[in-house]
């Protein structure tokens, strides 16, 4: 199998200059569509409802991990891979995702047991049919990604959601209640993995013994032990939050965890099909590469940290507007989560740089140090209900924040300095832009709209002020800025 798409640095850079804003500008679309569904389902169901289905998904997610197995990542990031191999994976995936739909079925009354809710018995089993879409799916996905056809990635991504998001609307107006939450999730799944085949172009061959597996299977497992480790001590939160309060706080907890994860998941997340194959080429010239990381690194701070003290400035305002009045108790807990947040968006370039470095066992060992601290965290502050389980996470990723970023030092030669240095000196601005926006909104407007405006500008003021202020920011930022029209000007080459 041919991947041309690897060769000619001029052209790598264009297409993912490209690859970049096309995943930007359709994310950002995604979460105009998901906001709007969670807005009208949301009205409709209420939060019980949502509290239900998370308290389903919050063990489901553990085989989400499970179900690609690190795969993903390891056909991105290898230099060369065959047919047999690319063979290999899909079936592989699959096999993993037929295994992890039967077993979820069968473990169900387990989760209904552990809620004390008979629903989940029916409903847990349903939504692990995800697992047999998702895993069939993972595969095309990377071969899109080989080939840095991102406007493919993500279109796909976007038709999926809306038509997923189209169909839980018309079942929750139709009176089919959690049921609707859980057949738009697993259609999104069985609409992606339809889109990406066709996109893809290829249908798998058989199984082959003499692909060559091994090193390919090595990156897969390590990396998927990393990210059970990190999915599990993300979850746990909802477990606690769920078997603590109930359905309803639940639900308050579910659809603020969401509102704080959407921006990293449906941003970032994607971003990393486009920065794993340009880094993985451009480790090759170290000083490049670290200027590149370095440079990505402070856009990702810049954009995300800021955005999430916006996001804490506006939510009393728009919390209740876009969801209701019933959603009210939602506002507090995303305020808190997205303090953690900011940190999460701080750290996660380093995790590109893992990636990168085929530093899967290095990984491993930094998350599980990471995983226990944030972990404990989340058990500390579950005492004070679902606002201290807030709190815990918050803790936990201001924690971990450095940690990861001193582990990927060690295998990439980057300054963990630098990185904490600028990542301080963002999130510190973004959280007094984010404090005076809402003491400005709250003294100096007398309505909804006029608090969101006021808060808004005062936000924008404050932040940027603050940033050009402090040198490592500063320093990191206005090159930056300053290279914004040339990868524009690329992009539409």
């Amino acid at each position: 199998m041919s991947h041309a798409v690897y060769n000619g640095t001029s052209a790598r850079k264009g297409a993912a200059a490209r690859g970049a804003i096309t995943t930007l500008i359709t994310q950002s679309v995604r979460l105009v569509v998901m906001f709007g569904g969670l807005a009208v389902m949301g009205r409709i169901l209420g939060p019980s409802t949502y509290g239900l289905v998370a308290m389903a998904m919050a063990l489901l997610g553990i085989g989400e991990v499970l179900r690609e197995s690190g795969l993903l990542a390891a056909a991105v990031q290898a230099s060369q891979l065959t047919v047999k191999q690319r063979d290999n994976l899909f079936w592989i995936n699959g096999a993993v995702g037929i295994f992890l739909c039967v077993i979820f079925a069968a473990g169900s009354p387990l989760v209904a047991l552990l809620y004390g809710d008979g629903r989940l018995v029916a409903l847990t089993s349903f939504l692990g049919l995800q697992f047999l879409f998702s895993g069939f799916q993972t595969q095309f996905q990377a071969a899109l990604t080989r080939q840095l056809r991102f406007l493919a990635l993500s279109l796909s991504d976007l038709v999926a959601q809306v038509a997923a998001v189209a169909i839980g609307i018309g079942l929750a107006l139709s009176g089919f209640g959690y049921w609707a939450i859980g057949v738009q999730l697993v259609s999104q799944q069985a609409l992606l993995l339809a889109a990406r085949w066709l996109l893809a172009g290829f249908i798998p061959g058989l199984p082959s013994r003499e692909a060559g597996m091994r090193d390919l299977l090595r990156y897969g497992v390590t990396l998927s032990g990393t990210q059970l480790m990190v999915y599990f001590s993300r979850s746990i939160d909802s477990v606690l939050v769920g078997a603590i309060a109930g359905g309803r706080a639940l639900g308050y907890y579910s659809r603020a965890s969401q509102l704080t994860q959407a921006p990293l998941a449906q941003g970032l997340g994607p971003l990393t099909s486009v920065a794993l194959p340009l880094l993985s080429v451009a480790r090759a010239d170290r000083v490049s590469y670290i200027a590149k990381v370095n440079e990505t690194s402070a856009a990702v701070c810049y954009v995300f940290v800021g955005s999430f003290g916006l996001a804490i400035s506006a939510a009393p305002c728009v919390v209740p507007w876009v969801f209701g009045s019933d959603w009210s108790g939602v506002t507090p807990l995303f305020q808190i989560l997205a303090v953690g947040g900011m940190f999460q968006a701080a750290g996660y370039v380093s995790y590109w740089v893992f990636l990168a470095e085929a530093a899967t066992s290095t990984h491993l060992r930094i998350s599980f140090l990471t995983r226990v601290a944030a972990v404990a965290a989340l058990v500390g502050g579950s005492a004070w209900g679902s606002l201290g389980v807030a709190v815990g996470y918050a803790v936990g990723m201001a924690l971990t924040w450095p940690m990861v970023w001193l582990g990927a030092s060690r295998v990439s030669g980057i300054s963990a300095g630098v990185q904490l240095r600028v990542g301080a000196s963002v999130v510190a601005a973004a959280l007094m832009a984010a404090t005076v926006g809402l003491i400005a909104a709250d003294k100096f407007a007398n309505s909804p709209t006029s608090a969101l405006v006021v808060g808004t500008a005062a936000w924008g003021v404050v932040y940027h002020l603050s940033l050009a202020a402090v040198p490592s920011a500063r320093g990191a930022l206005v090159p930056l800025v300053r290279r914004l029209p040339g990868v524009y000007g690329r992009a539409g080459t």
